[in-house]
């Protein structure tokens, strides 16, 4: 039963919860074994943070003007993914096992992110679980 928040039209539905918490859990499951990978080894890996010509210096004011600017490095404008990857090297270093590990978490948070914001669209609770 879902329970109502006063003063809105929100409402938290364990259900939908539930399921939203245990697609993050499978799919974290799922890209974990990643971060074990002790080299980059897929094809635009390097492309992306060891041969970047900006995210080995890690998460700065430069980088991030660098991130949302128009440079078209990678064939690409995705600006989030570029501060992410300089966040990492800022944590890890150019490690790529804990960076592949932090790219599962991100892909586990994505389930939640629709129930998360069920009040906004006022959608079904169930529906945006999936």
């Amino acid at each position: 039963m879902a329970t109502r928040i006063a003063g809105s039209e929100a409402r938290f539905d364990p259900v939908a919860v539930g399921l939203a918490v245990a697609l993050a859990v499978l799919t974290f499951l799922y890209f974990a074994p990643a971060g074990l990978h002790d080299r980059w080894n897929l094809i635009d890996d390097p492309e992306y943070v060891a041969l970047n010509p900006v995210v080995p210096d890690g998460l700065t004011a430069e980088g991030a003007a660098w991130a949302f600017g128009l440079h078209g490095h990678a064939a690409n404008w995705f600006p989030l993914t570029w501060l992410s990857h300089m966040l990492d090297v800022s944590l890890f270093g150019e490690q790529p096992g804990p960076h592949k590990l932090m790219n599962a978490l991100y892909h586990a948070l994505g389930p939640l992110c629709p129930v998360a914001s069920r009040s906004a669209t006022k959608s079904s609770s169930v529906a945006s679980a999936w």
